[in-house]
């Protein structure tokens, strides 16, 4: 992967060697300025008119996500059957607004991992099927086909196929004919962050910029 360039705008050198020397750290191409008008103090190395600021932070903070995900993948499928389906209920009910879920056993699954339902007296319900896979496997056409027909024998009225790796071409066609929506693991653990699921968000950040209609002369208007 191509590394990432980071600018550095400081007023103060010492904040700017602070930060300079973390990112270095982490990997990153850094840059710096002392103003967003100056140019990058690196002789050659200095950005293009379009690397502006809000894309550096941008492409930071997806360079930093993308690697707490992949972790958080990593982790899941370390989990053993019965708890990723657990975790796939709670983390689907989250999603779906679900009233309630339910894992069911194992030896009574009759190709079903659990149900979800969205009212009281549980009128409308879907069912799951969660197939916790290392990252070399892959989900195919026969394991969607079977889950399919147990959907239609409970007679749901949405049908979800998780895993925590990926799905073959042919499985993909088939979820699509039979109105089956796929989640794969990358999907799975985004679903996670959104809903705070085992992954939080740590910090924000306010990027300013000058509001065009505001001026000194409106200003003294208003007094």
């Amino acid at each position: 992967m191509a590394q990432i360039r980071v600018l550095v705008c400081d007023d103060e050198p010492d904040a700017r060697f602070l930060l300079r020397s973390r990112l270095v750290s982490l990997g990153y191409d850094v840059l710096e300025a002392s103003d967003g008008d100056e140019d990058a103090s690196e002789g050659d190395d200095s950005l293009d008119e379009d690397d502006d600021v809000e894309g550096q932070i941008r492409d930071l903070v997806d360079s930093s996500n993308d690697a707490v995900l992949g972790t958080m993948l990593d982790r899941v499928r370390g989990m053993n059957e019965t708890a990723f389906e657990y975790l796939v209920g709670t983390v689907l009910r989250a999603s779906l607004r679900a009233e309630s879920v339910t894992v069911t056993q194992r030896s009574q699954d009759g190709g079903i991992d659990g149900s979800l339902t969205f009212d009281a007296l549980g009128m409308r319900i879907a069912v799951f099927q969660a197939k916790r896979y290392g990252e070399g496997s892959t989900v195919g056409r026969p394991e969607v086909d079977a889950f399919a027909t147990a959907a239609r024998r409970k007679r749901a009225a949405h049908a979800l196929f998780v895993t925590s790796s990926r799905f073959s071409n042919p499985a993909i066609e088939a979820a699509r004919d039979e109105n089956i929506r796929l989640i794969d693991g990358m999907a799975f653990v985004e679903l996670m962050a959104k809903h705070g699921i085992g992954l939080r968000a740590r910090e924000a950040f306010v990027l300013y910029e000058l509001d065009p209609a505001w001026s000194l002369e409106t200003q003294g208007s208003d007094v």
